[in-house]
C-alpha cells in the first residue's frame, strides 16, 4: 500500500483520542482486516451500536438462516451476558425485492402482503430457536423518504450518475475521490461478474448496458408493469438491493457503527457496495469498525441447494429436536468457519441436551438428600473438585475472549459436569453442598450466557418445588388422578386377577406411558435401591415419543417390504427371478443364465460360474417354497374340512334337541 492510499482499516484505538473506559480483553475475527483484533467500541465504552443484514422474505427460513441468526444471537448473548456491553441491535427486513416481486406476481399475491406472511413465518422461526428480537426492526417499504434522500446526497457528492430513471453508484468516481472499493474482498473488486449481476437481481438483467462500468451498482431503479414504486425526483421507481441498509443503519445509528454482521456470502458484493454508498454519502473512510461474518454451512459435506434435494427447513428439525439441542449444536462450530451439518451431529448435540438437563436434575436429588449439618472443611476430594472448577472458570474465560470460542466453553462445562459426577460418587456421604451449589451457579450461568435454557430455580432462588405461585389443587390434580387410576388397577391385579406380572407391568405403564407426560421422569435405581425421581421436559418427551413411533413404524413399512421381495422371489423359477433383472444383464444363454451385463459386454468365466451356482441354489430355495405352499394348502383345506364336520355335527344335534 503506498503512502496515498487509504488504509483498509484503521484501529479504533487511533481515532480514540482517549484510552478506553471499558476494555475486556475480547478479540474477534475482523473481516476489515481479516485477523483477529481487540474489541474497542468508537467511544470507548459498554455501548456497541450493532447492525445485522436481516433476511429477503420471500420463502420458508432454511439452515443457512439459522447459522447466521443464531449464532450472531449466541455472540450477542456472550456481550451483554458474559462482557456486559449494553448492545443495540438493528436488523432489517428486505421486503422489496426482485425475488418478492416475481414470486409474488407468479401467485396472484400483493407484493406486500406476500411479504408480510414470509415475515411472521421467519420471526415464527425465530421464536422456535430462541432467538431474541433485535432492539430495532427496519422495513425497506418504511424507509423510502429516507432512502430518497440519502441517494441524492450521494449524488450530490458525484459519486453516482442518472440514466432513464435508475440512479447507479459510480465506483471509478468513488475511488478517485481517495476511497478504497472494495474493502472485504479487494481481490473480487469488478471480477465476478456473475455474482455482480446476481445482486442486481432478476428483474434487472437488461439494464447491464447503461451503466459507465460493469462494477457499477443500481441504487434506485426505474419500475416496470407489474412492479412496485414510489414517486422520486428521478421518476417512478424503487430502491436497490444495497442501498437499504445503509439508509436503515444511518437512520438508526447515525455515523457511529461498531459492528456489522452477515453471512459469509454477503461479503461482496453487498457488503463491500454498503461500504462504498456509506462512506461516499459521509465523506469518511470508515463508517465500520467491525465486520463479522459466519461461515458456510453445508449439508452432509455438499453445498446446500434444492438441485441437490438437500435443501432443509428450520421447520423440518425444529418439531423434532428442541431450540437446546440447535444451541447446541451451533456453539460446537467456530463461528466464523465452515460448518458441516449433519443428522449424526444434530443426534449428539440432542444427547449433550439431555446430559446437561439430567446433570441439574440428579444434583437437585443430590441436594435434596444433603444438607449442611455435617463436617465442612473441605477435603482432599473436595479440594481437587475445586481447584478444576477454578480452572475451568478460567478456560471458559480465555475461550470466549478469543474470538468467542464456544466449542471449547461446551467441552469445558461438560468436563466440569463429568469430574461432578465423579466427585458425588467418590464423596458420598461427606458432599459438600455449598460446593455443588457453587459448580451449578457456574455452569448455569455459563449456559445461559449462550441461550441455553434449563430448569434451575433451585440454583438461583433455592426453589425446590417448581411451583411456587399456582393454586396447589390445579398443580396436585393430575397426579392425584394417575395415582388414584394406579391404586384401582394394582388392587384389581392383586385381588381379583392375582397376576403379579400384571402389576409389573402396571408399575412400568406408570413410570413410562403416564408420570412423563406430567413432567416426571422415574429412573429405578437397582434391586436395594430407591428409585428417584426427576421434573422432565414433558413436550421433548412427547417429541422423542413420536420421533420413536415414526422409527419404529418406518422398520416395520420396511420388514414388511423386504418379506414382500423375499417372497416374490422365492415364488419364481431361478429362469424368470434372472429374467426379471434387466438393469443388471441383457442376455441370457438357453438355460436362462445371464451372460452379458446390462451394457451388451460378456461377463467374466468366474462372474457366469458363480452365477450358475446361485442359479442353483435359488432353484432349490423355490423348489422348498413349492412344498411349503403346497403343505399350507393342504393344511388350510384339513382345516376346512374339520370346521365343515364340526359345523355339520352342531347342526345335527340342534335337529335333535330340537325333535326332542
Amino acid at each position: 500500500m503506498s503512502q496515498n492510499e487509504p488504509k483498509r482499516w484503521i484501529d479504533p484505538l487511533e481515532t480514540l483520542g482517549h484510552s478506553p473506559t471499558f476494555r475486556t480483553g475480547l478479540m474477534v475475527n475482523n473481516s476489515l482486516c481479516n485477523k483477529k483484533v481487540e474489541f474497542i467500541t468508537k467511544k470507548g465504552d459498554r455501548k456497541v451500536n450493532w447492525y445485522m443484514c436481516g433476511p429477503t422474505v420471500y420463502d420458508s427460513a432454511h439452515l443457512g438462516h439459522a447459522r447466521t441468526y443464531l449464532t450472531f444471537d449466541i455472540i450477542r448473548r456472550i456481550m451483554s451476558s458474559y462482557f456486559n456491553y449494553d448492545i443495540n441491535l438493528c436488523m432489517n427486513i428486505t421486503d422489496i425485492d426482485d425475488k418478492i416481486i416475481k414470486r409474488s406476481n407468479e401467485q396472484g399475491i400483493e407484493f406486500s402482503k406476500f411479504a408480510k406472511m414470509w415475515e411472521d413465518a421467519f420471526f415464527k422461526d425465530m421464536r422456535a430457536l430462541n432467538v431474541m428480537y433485535p432492539n430495532y426492526i427496519t422495513r425497506v417499504s418504511e424507509y423510502i423518504p429516507e432512502i430518497i434522500k440519502f441517494i441524492q446526497v450521494i449524488l450530490d457528492r458525484g459519486y453516482a450518475y442518472q440514466v432513464n430513471g435508475s440512479v447507479y453508484f459510480d465506483i471509478e468516481s468513488y475511488k478517485k475521490g481517495g476511497h478504497w472499493y472494495a474493502k472485504l474482498v479487494p481481490q473480487d473488486k469488478n471480477q465476478n461478474l456473475e455474482e455482480l449481476q446476481e445482486a442486481e437481481g432478476a428483474l434487472s438483467s437488461d439494464n447491464v448496458n447503461e451503466k459507465k462500468n460493469k462494477g457499477d451498482f443500481a441504487l434506485w431503479k426505474v419500475s416496470k408493469p407489474n412492479e412496485p414504486f414510489w414517486d422520486s425526483p428521478w421518476g417512478k421507481g424503487r430502491p436497490g438491493w444495497h442501498i437499504e441498509c445503509s439508509v436503515m443503519s444511518f437512520s438508526t445509528f447515525g455515523q457511529s457503527l461498531d459492528i456489522h454482521s452477515g453471512g459469509i456470502d454477503l461479503r461482496f458484493p453487498h457488503h463491500d457496495n454498503e461500504i462504498a454508498q456509506t462512506e461516499a454519502h459521509d465523506e469518511s473512510q470508515q463508517w465500520i469498525n467491525y465486520f463479522l461474518h459466519t461461515g458456510h454451512l453445508k449439508i452432509e459435506g455438499l453445498k446446500m441447494s434444492k438441485s441437490l434435494k438437500n435443501f432443509k427447513k428450520i421447520t423440518d428439525f425444529i418439531n423434532v429436536y428442541n431450540a437446546n439441542t440447535f444451541r447446541l449444536y451451533f456453539c460446537n462450530s467456530k463461528w466464523d468457519q465452515e460448518m458441516d451439518f449433519t443428522e449424526n451431529g444434530l443426534t449428539q448435540a440432542n444427547t449433550n441436551n439431555k446430559y446437561i438437563s439430567e446433570f441439574f436434575q440428579n444434583m437437585k436429588i443430590v441436594i435434596r438428600n444433603n444438607d449442611l449439618k455435617r463436617d465442612l472443611k473441605y477435603n482432599e476430594t473436595d479440594n481437587k473438585l475445586n481447584d478444576f472448577l477454578n480452572e475451568t472458570k478460567k478456560n471458559v474465560h480465555e475461550a470466549f475472549c478469543d474470538n468467542f470460542n464456544t466449542p471449547t466453553v461446551i467441552s469445558s462445562v461438560l468436563e466440569l459436569i463429568h469430574k461432578t459426577y465423579e466427585y458425588t460418587e467418590q464423596a458420598k456421604e461427606a458432599i459438600k453442598v455449598n460446593l455443588i451449589y457453587g459448580i451449578l451457579n457456574f455452569v448455569s450461568r455459563i449456559l445461559k450466557c449462550l441461550g441455553l435454557v434449563y430448569k434451575t430455580d433451585f440454583v438461583d432462588y433455592f426453589k425446590m418445588d417448581d411451583g411456587e405461585g399456582q393454586n396447589s389443587e390445579e398443580i396436585l390434580t393430575p397426579f392425584i388422578n394417575a395415582t388414584s387410576k394406579f391404586r384401582d388397577e394394582i388392587k384389581k391385579a392383586c385381588i381379583e386377577e392375582k397376576d403379579i406380572k400384571k402389576v409389573l407391568k402396571i408399575c412400568d405403564d406408570l413410570r413410562d406411558n403416564i408420570l412423563p407426560y406430567l413432567g416426571i421422569k422415574i429412573e429405578d435405581k437397582g434391586k436395594d435401591e430407591a428409585s428417584v425421581w426427576k421434573f422432565y421436559d414433558k413436550e421433548q418427551f412427547i417429541k422423542e415419543k413420536e420421533k420413536q413411533k415414526e422409527l419404529k413404524e418406518a422398520q416395520k413399512q420396511k420388514k414388511e417390504k423386504e418379506a414382500k421381495e423375499r417372497e416374490l422371489k422365492l415364488s419364481l423359477t431361478a429362469k424368470e427371478y434372472y429374467a426379471m433383472q434387466t438393469d443388471k444383464y441383457s442376455k441370457f444363454n438357453e438355460e436362462g443364465i445371464p451372460i452379458q451385463n446390462e451394457k451388451g459386454q460378456d461377463l467374466s468365466k468366474e462372474q457366469i460360474n458363480k452365477l450358475k451356482k446361485d442359479f442353483a441354489k435359488h432353484d432349490k430355495q423355490h423348489q422348498k417354497w413349492l412344498e411349503q405352499q403346497q403343505k399350507k394348502k393342504e393344511k388350510e383345506e384339513k382345516k376346512k374340512e374339520n370346521d365343515n364336520k364340526n359345523e355339520n355335527n352342531e347342526n345335527k344335534k340342534e335337529e335333535e334337541e330340537k325333535k326332542e
